[in-house]
């Protein structure tokens, strides 16, 4: 067991086995962190674009219609408008690895472009809530995604400064190439911890927020209204699921977890209390989140196969009420098609056309508790921590 010091955060980084998602440090701009992680890892982004079927197959031919660059010149107008700091990351993502611009926004916009061709996104990513009344507050996350994804992923530790070059805050969240941060999972300096999970809905509108946008922007909220907040901002163009925890001290003495389920119609807010029992969705402070809206009725939404599959799996295991109890939901292989803790084997592909299937290259657990976020690269059920890092918070 190594123990690294992570500078730019003052955050401990316990560092166990070898890891499949290296650690990457830097701190300044908006502009600059990304900048510096663009250059660090031009290769591999370089690798996933080239690669990326999602991008060379769907988004970049529907760009090059009359339509596509319609869509897109709108939410780009929009993200400039509402979200000018985030775009300045994605413009150093491409100056730093030397992508064209318009490519790295085209990822940018992936959720909401692949509704609007009517192709449903990418199927990924599983969430457990647990609230034990007099016991464990617990979020734990699943990250599942194509197989090749985990050569390009990095953990990134970045600390924005202001123009005046005071630091504004801090983050640490598991970094896709060339994508904004905070559509997977991380937490930030003042204790707002996040993880998101895809939903399928059968509609967008192109003058709408951006899944990636609303996620990043939620990634630098100063407490847990402030994240409520920004996630309510405004419509969203396509549709997400949020999961928001908080460590903060005045929100621990009563913790709560929310999911937050985003949509073209608005926001539905689910807040899991401790102990709340809700018919077929919440029982006794434990909820289970997969790939398909669960407390939005009005929102239509394609039918997800793996996120029903897991769903029905969590439904039969008995309700977690430890850790333990955590580990075991995020490794369950009960179903060997598709599994809560996904091989990448037929046929749980990402997409119902194919071509590659999916995998979980990361699980997160947020311990309330303990004050920590541990990182597995291995069946959590099975295996120890890569990372395990403290949860200070900075008012």
């Amino acid at each position: 067991m190594i123990v690294r010091f992570a500078l730019a955060l003052g955050l401990a980084v316990i560092v166990a086995g070898a890891p499949i998602a290296e650690i990457f440090t830097a701190q300044g701009s908006h502009y600059d962190v990304f900048l510096a992680y663009g250059t660090k890892y031009k290769t591999q982004i370089n690798a996933f674009v080239a690669s990326y079927d999602v991008l060379n197959t769907i988004l970049i031919p529907f760009y090059k219609t009359p339509a596509g660059a319609e869509a897109v010149a709108s939410l780009v107008a929009t993200a400039t408008a509402v979200f000018p700091d985030y775009c300045d990351e994605l413009r150093g993502i491409s100056d730093g690895a030397e992508v064209p611009l318009d490519l790295i926004m085209l990822l940018s916009f992936e959720d909401e472009l692949t509704t609007i061709v009517e192709e449903p996104g990418q199927t990924s990513c599983s969430d457990l809530h647990m609230n034990i009344a007099g016991g464990a507050t617990i979020l734990a996350h699943n990250e599942d995604d194509e197989v090749y994804i985990e050569g390009g992923a990095v953990i990134l530790e970045a600390t924005i400064f202001r123009n005046d070059r005071h630091s504004e805050y801090s983050f640490i969240a598991y970094q896709y190439p060339g994508f904004l941060p905070g559509i997977a999972f991380g937490f930030n300096s003042h204790g707002i911890a996040l993880t998101c999970n895809a939903v399928f809905p059968t509609a967008a509108n192109a003058s709408g927020l951006g899944n990636q946008y609303i996620a990043r922007h939620i990634l630098g909220s100063t407490n847990l209204e402030d994240a409520f907040s920004r996630a309510r901002m405004g419509a969203a163009c396509d549709g997400h699921s949020l999961n928001i925890m908080s460590f903060r001290h005045e929100d621990a003495k009563k913790p709560i977890l929310t999911n937050i389920e985003l949509s073209m119609n608005g926001t539905e807010t689910l807040t899991i209390t401790p102990g709340l029992n809700v018919p077929e969705l919440v029982e006794s402070g434990v909820f289970f989140h997969a790939n398909m809206y669960r407390h939005s009725p009005e929102v239509s939404q394609y039918v997800d196969v793996s996120s029903v599959a897991r769903l029905a799996v969590f439904n039969s295991m008995p309700t977690p009420t430890t850790l333990e109890d955590a580990l075991a939901v995020l490794g369950s292989q009960a179903n060997a098609s598709y599994p809560i803790y996904r091989t990448g084997t037929a046929p749980d592909c990402c997409t119902e056309t194919g071509p590659s299937c999916c995998a979980t290259v990361a699980s997160a657990i947020f311990d309330l508790a303990a004050k920590t976020m541990s990182v597995y690269f291995e069946n959590p059920a099975t295996s120890t921590p890569t990372y395990v890092y403290p949860i200070h918070v900075r008012n």
